[in-house]
């Protein structure tokens, strides 16, 4: 069951729902209840990981929602994320996080150790986040009205969209590699998705 055409979304409370999408066609699957008010959901291989906003803090669980390793909010004395809400997973099984009020992203591994962080003044109330390759990761900067790429190899981070090619209030965002076209939501109240065609 668990193929490239099966989705993984957070509903509202506690619970996970996976999704079988086969072109226009949308058919539940399975779904299990999870330990907090969760946000986001990432998929590597034949685990899950995902963001609780209440409690905060990051779970890896496996496909039928056992928990295999657990992250606590704090670490060395301080707290590590103080709204982690988006979470991608890439291709070389790290773990990002954007971490809307510190202006952060932090890498982690599938183990859930924090391996390093990034910021950058140019990187405002980061929200939507995906790993489109190991060393290519898209960030929406909310107020900054703009989508970023992270090198994760070197820590630079770079604007490819502004609010002159009409970013505003971006939110989320995803990628489909192979029509390499970009889909962005805006967070004002306009209900659309915005496309762009990437090289």
């Amino acid at each position: 069951m668990w193929d490239n055409n099966t989705a993984v979304v957070t509903l509202y409370g506690q619970k996970i729902q996976f999704v079988n999408v086969n072109g226009d066609s949308l058919k539940l699957g399975p779904s299990f209840s999870v330990n907090g008010d969760v946000w986001g959901v990432g998929r590597s291989g034949d685990r899950l990981i995902v963001s609780y906003v209440s409690p905060p803090g990051r779970e890896v669980l496996a496909m039928d929602g056992r928990v295999m390793h657990t992250f606590s909010i704090k670490a060395a004395g301080r707290d590590v994320f103080e709204s982690p809400y988006f979470i991608a997973t890439s291709t070389d099984g790290m773990v990002y996080v954007s971490n809307e009020d510190n202006f952060t992203i932090t890498q982690l591994d599938m183990n859930l150790r924090v391996t390093r962080t990034y910021s950058d003044p140019i990187l405002q109330y980061p929200r939507g986040i995906i790993a489109v390759s190991a060393d290519q990761v898209l960030v929406c900067s909310y107020c900054n009205d703009s989508i970023l790429l992270l090198c994760p190899s070197t820590g630079v981070i770079t604007s490819i969209l502004e609010q002159q090619d009409g970013i505003q209030l971006p939110d989320a965002l995803t990628f489909s590699p192979s029509q390499r076209k970009l889909y962005v939501v805006p967070d004002d109240g306009s209900e659309r998705i915005q496309v762009f065609q990437q090289q």
